[in-house]
């Protein structure tokens, strides 16, 4: 996935400064295990368990496997997650890979559905494998190798690993807050080598990422459509955008009407993006909090620039971000975030009911 121009262009200078200490970035899942209640902070060393493919509901667990035991599905999978960057590599080098994998794909009659990362639907099923491309864990590792001065020791990257943790946060925000008009793709972890009894710690070149595929009848929320989702609809889209930090928007939002004429907003693609830091895994610590910050950002600028014109719609998204604690205090208050982008572009807003205001307490 790629981000706006403007966003690259923000998150070049925005600065780390001590308002974020205060900025809890969700990375925990809370479960119920024996009959009690566990709260797991998700880690490369914990996300396996907390997603791992054996969750996967049976047929479709069964599936997976028998298509594994071909020596084709093994060929390609270890293929595919051999590349290990190093911070003397030329980016030359990731794109030959590329190329490489690409015939390996065509080989074994596989079309890969991404330009920069590895997407196919896994034979028989409707599910997607989904593996990270070598430009974007060339890009991942090397920039956190070359800021530590480190030559030539490959570091794990995880953003399409992260893919599943987004899922997790996601599901549970969505039950959470009983957001009905939302629904995240199922989403698993299928790793590529598990020695018995040993954890498995997750990065990029060691598991497949495995999500479910969109319903029949799907349409991508664009421009043209974009006034036909529903004010709760688009009310709890914000707040999960808040809530979850979900940053990528203008190709990864898709509605369905439901028998009873509800808008269903599908949300697939859960990763970070490849300029998270591959050393400071999924929300942790200030770098995670200020990722979670501007994956709010632009996800919210990104929702409005489809909204422009829209003043009724507009209204129902500043609603939300007008009662989110987590904007107010990061956004406004300490002005860590140039808030006249998001104001900016909801300035057309015209006034909503009272009625419609959403709860202080949901989307952050």
């Amino acid at each position: 996935m790629k981000r706006s121009v403007v966003f690259l262009v923000m998150g070049a200078f925005l600065p780390l400064v001590a308002a974020i200490d205060a900025v809890k970035a969700p990375n925990t899942v809370t479960q119920i295990v024996n009959g009690q209640q566990t709260t797991t902070k998700i880690t490369a060393d914990s996300l396996y368990a907390l997603a791992s493919y054996a969750q996967m509901p049976a047929a479709q667990k069964k599936q997976f496997e028998d298509w594994l035991e071909s020596d084709k599905a093994q060929a390609v999978i270890k293929g595919l997650l051999a590349f290990q960057p190093t911070a003397q590599m030329h980016a030359a080098v990731a794109r030959g890979q590329m190329q490489q994998d690409k015939k390996l794909l065509q080989a074994n009659d596989i079309e890969n559905l991404s330009q920069w990362n590895y997407v196919f639907q896994v034979p028989g099923m409707t599910w997607y494998a989904k593996i990270s491309g070598p430009a974007n864990r060339y890009t991942s590792s090397t920039k956190a190798l070359i800021a530590k001065g480190v030559k030539g020791t490959p570091i794990a990257t995880y953003q399409t690993a992260s893919r599943a943790a987004n899922y997790l946060i996601l599901k549970e925000f969505i039950n959470k807050h009983n957001l009905n008009h939302l629904t995240a793709q199922e989403t698993y972890l299928y790793p590529l080598v598990q020695q018995k009894g040993a954890p498995v710690s997750v990065a990029d070149t060691n598991i497949v990422v495995l999500e479910q595929a969109l319903p029949n009848g799907v349409q991508k929320l664009s421009e043209a459509n974009a006034a036909q989702l529903s004010d709760a609809a688009l009310r709890q889209l914000t707040q999960a955008i808040i809530g979850v930090g979900l940053w990528s928007i203008n190709d990864n939002i898709f509605l369905k009407e439901s028998d009873k004429g509800v808008h269903i907003v599908h949300l697939p693609d859960l990763e970070q993006p490849n300029i998270s830091s591959p050393d400071d895994f999924f929300n942790r610590g200030k770098k995670g909090a200020h990722q979670y910050l501007v994956n709010i950002w632009d996800g919210i600028v990104g929702l409005a620039k489809l909204y422009q014109g829209h003043p009724e719609k507009l209204a129902v998204i500043k609603q939300v971000v007008d009662q989110s604690p987590v904007v107010q205090e990061n956004f406004i208050k300490n002005h860590v975030y140039d808030n006249k982008s998001i104001y900016g572009l909801l300035k057309g807003a015209q006034a909503a009911p009272a009625a419609q205001e959403p709860s202080k307490t949901v989307g952050g």
